[in-house]
């Protein structure tokens, strides 16, 4: 075998959507050596060596900035004998939340002392993998992406051929965090049947990982599986608005074992629709987690411990390649939900590798315009300003929490062509008017606040608007800047403006928009954050029941607003966190909800495990321990 210096793009001979792929190499390995397998993917991948799955990953790069996953392999090349390394890879081909379509092409290296030994090249063997029903195209949700269908009737399969080379991609560089890991499989805690006549899978709590299956089959037949994290009147609610969390498995008769290991699936129960008889050894999403090692907090209130380690739990199932706001509907990452991650990460767990890696992520994939887009990788366009407005207070967390100040002169150009793009849109009034299409001018999921009509209007649509929201949040991300490189905020001039047009002198309150008598606990929170309230403020504020409350995404900012008045409110927090996070425990929950409405939310889509809600990670270890 030809050894090369360093590993090719290559892909099959003919390029499709939504194509499923194999690779194969001959390859050895000898006593004592020590070898690593390096995998880059335009998609997803799973790599093995013989039949043992070693490497693994959605890959969610930029297709421009190609990203390798790379793990030790001695142990498994034995000396002196050949083994088959084998690469299963997905192009979806579709854009998602998550995922940047670009040509299919994958790239590898077995390396020995960093040297590549064995490399993909033209020499690589490739066929079609036709137990997966190629260009399949069926959407599980729009931010997600694609489903599978996979068929183990299916024996002729497509002949070996040469890989062709893909020109023109850059060499990928090494991820900067470990790779994913796959925990020992746990099964479903109970089997039962439905009045369906399906078959029902309790997991006991939410889980996130690769569907795994071990069943015997009376027959050739076509099984639905579909996931989910809560039950309606006894099942799992696969078609929710348009929606579809289902996949397909064409069992054949006799025994079947299968795991798919290129789409992650999440929830706490698996229900399956069936034709013919099935005797099932196991049904089970096979997990997979990033390491973490864990920091160890206790609390004497044994609610507030349950509350703290449902939050860590919380944010374990929410990261994988990068954080993810849910991993049920989405698996995408926002900056707001990531500050949130971010900040519940230097309490809950040792090191952060994860926090540095992803803030230079977000600065790689800063638009043009200087605005940060709506999901990290996405070529979607509906952007959220004010989540933009986060990443200076991300960056000042990072440096805060690690002392690591190397990664300012890398993110600083990020920074301060987003704060420029800002500053640029303060129109006459002295103040930044919403932003105009394709922009969505969210804040948070509650009356007034999610805008969630921008995602529906037209280019020509526009009525000029002023939010306190938006403003407060630039004087904040201004403030961040001058803290982290030096100088004076640019923004305090705005200081007067923001308060002649938002404050509400017979309440004592602020508004939510210029023109409105409606307030909102986030406005206020904002204005005693940048200095426009204080204690009388916050007492009117959380007596004030007319205010639009606040919800779990935004606490960071309620909480962060009573602690930086002269009154100590922790009190107030640990019980606002007992009362709010403690009725979730009540229902059931073993990961906290996107909203305190669960899974009822967004009609019937809101997501029971949210990223964005750990926050009594980052508030109990302070303020109760």
């Amino acid at each position: 075998m030809q050894k090369r210096k360093h590993g090719e793009w290559i892909w099959l001979p003919r390029a499709e959507d939504d194509s499923y792929a194999d690779f194969s190499l001959p390859i050895c390995g000898g006593k004592g050596r020590k070898i690593t397998l390096a995998v880059s993917s335009e998609g997803h991948y799973a790599a093995y060596i013989d039949e043992k799955m070693v490497l693994f990953s959605q890959c969610g790069a930029y297709p421009d900035a190609p990203l390798y996953d790379e793990c030790a392999v001695s142990r498994y090349l034995a000396d002196g004998k050949e083994h088959t390394l084998r690469i299963l890879a997905w192009h979806p081909g579709v854009d998602s939340s998550c995922y940047i379509n670009a040509s299919p092409c994958l790239w590898f290296e077995l390396r020995e002392g960093g040297r590549p030994i064995f490399s993909s090249g033209a020499e690589v063997l490739c066929r079609k993998n036709t137990a997966y029903k190629n260009g399949y195209k069926k959407s599980i949700t729009g931010q997600l992406g694609l489903s599978y269908c996979y068929d183990s009737t299916v024996t002729a399969v497509d002949a070996w051929g040469a890989a062709v080379l893909i020109k023109d991609r850059p060499q990928p560089k090494r991820r900067a965090v470990s790779p994913l890991r796959l925990l020992p499989l746990r099964t479903a805690v109970c089997c039962e049947v439905t009045d369906r006549g399906t078959l029902l899978f309790d997991l006991g709590e939410e889980r996130v990982g690769f569907l795994s299956l071990d069943l015997v089959s009376s027959e050739d037949q076509l099984l639905t599986v579909s996931y989910g994290e809560h039950l309606v009147d006894g099942h799992v609610p696969r078609l929710i608005g348009g929606r579809d969390f289902s996949v397909e498995y064409v069992a054949k008769k006799g025994r079947n074992v299968f795991m798919h290991p290129l789409r992650r699936l999440a929830g706490r129960y698996l229900e399956v629709e069936h034709s013919a008889e099935l005797s099932v050894s196991h049904m089970a999403l096979h997990e997979v987690s990033r390491r973490f090692v864990e920091k160890k907090h206790r609390f004497s209130d044994p609610l507030l411990q349950k509350i703290y380690d449902t939050s860590v739990n919380t944010l374990r199932l929410s990261v994988h390649e990068h954080y993810e706001d849910c991993p049920w509907r989405e698996q995408s990452m926002y900056l707001l939900d990531s500050r949130n991650q971010m900040l519940c990460g230097y309490y809950a767990f040792k090191g952060a590798r994860v926090q540095r890696h992803n803030l230079l992520f977000f600065a790689e994939g800063q638009s043009e315009n200087g605005f940060f887009p709506l999901c990290f990788p996405t070529a979607k366009v509906h952007a959220i300003p004010s989540f933009s407005l986060c990443y200076p207070r991300m960056v000042r967390d990072y440096v805060e929490h690690t002392g690591d100040r190397s990664v300012l002169p890398l993110v600083r150009p990020a920074i301060e062509k987003m704060l420029a793009a800002f500053s640029s849109r303060i129109d006459e009034s002295g103040l930044i008017p919403r932003l105009p299409y394709p922009f969505w001018n969210f804040y948070e999921w509650s009356e007034g606040n999610d805008n969630d009509e921008d995602l529906r209007r037209a280019p020509e649509d526009y009525t000029r608007v002023y939010d306190l929201a938006l403003n407060g949040m630039y004087v904040l991300a201004c403030r961040e800047y001058a803290a982290l490189f030096g100088g004076e905020s640019m923004a305090e001039g705005m200081l007067p403006k923001i308060k002649a047009t938002f404050y509400m002198e017979d309440k004592g309150l602020y508004r939510m928009t210029a023109g409105s008598d409606k307030g909102s606990v986030l406005a206020n929170s904002l204005a005693v954050l940048i200095g426009l309230g204080d204690k009388q403020t916050v007492e009117k504020m959380l007596s004030d029941e007319s205010l639009v409350p606040i919800t779990l995404s935004m606490h960071t900012y309620f909480y962060d607003a009573l602690l930086q008045t002269n009154v100590d409110y922790s009190a107030f927090i640990i019980e606002d966190i007992k009362k709010k996070y403690g009725r979730m425990l009540a229902e059931g929950a073993t990961t906290f909800w996107e909203t305190e409405k669960g899974w009822r939310d967004f009609d019937n889509a809101g997501s029971l495990c949210h990223g964005w809600s750990a926050i009594p990670a980052y508030y109990l270890p302070r303020l109760a321990e």
